[in-house]
């Protein structure tokens, strides 16, 4: 029989720090993102940050899957496993999104209604960003995609393995990555 593996979770704080490392290293699809956002606006079509979207998930997909995480992840030797201690599979990295769709499905169903009240006002330019900041339909989508984000997040500090609900959906633990844990069968009972 093996010893049992040490489990150290990851909690809330390096998750966020993950974020701020993924963030940083992304900066550049920041340009691309408001160049797809005014697009969309400018099309008008939902399309582009549909399209955009989709793509986003894909990557998050791929880098779950493939490496167990995103960069920032990895820099800070972290990485998702399932609970045989391995790498997610596709399904499993899917389901880790699910909580993050409704605010995506939100975000752009707030673009569709500016786009409709876009083309009944005619309005252009500096006119679009200024009406989706005031547009309280569209603000209302994205409180309340924002509301399941915050839930989802803060699972994770009322629990002692550090899972998010996205976690728990997808069968998935956070943890950090150390030699045990990279060789042996971890039992999470």
């Amino acid at each position: 029989m093996e010893d049992e593996v040490k489990i150290q979770y990851v909690g809330f704080g390096t998750r966020i720090l993950v974020n701020i490392i993924d963030f940083i290293l992304l900066i550049p699809i920041i340009f691309v993102y408001q160049f797809i956002m005014k697009l969309s606006l400018e099309s008008p079509s939902v399309l582009p940050i549909t399209i955009y979207y989709i793509i986003l998930y894909l990557y998050l997909i791929f880098m779950v899957v493939r490496f167990g995480g995103t960069p920032g992840r990895l820099i800070l030797k972290t990485k998702i496993i399932n609970v045989n201690g391995e790498k997610l599979s596709v399904m499993q990295a899917v389901l880790r999104l699910i909580t993050y769709t409704p605010s995506s499905i939100a975000f752009i169903l707030s673009i569709q209604i500016v786009i409709n009240q876009i083309n009944i006002e005619g309005l252009q330019g500096k006119e679009i960003v200024e009406f989706y900041k005031l547009n309280k339909e569209s603000n209302i989508f994205n409180s309340v995609g924002s509301v399941l984000l915050l839930i989802d997040i803060f699972w994770i500090l009322f629990n002692k393995k550090k899972r998010a609900l996205h976690d728990y959906l997808a069968g998935s633990y956070v943890v950090y990555k150390n030699k045990t844990t990279d060789k042996k069968q971890i039992n999470f009972c």
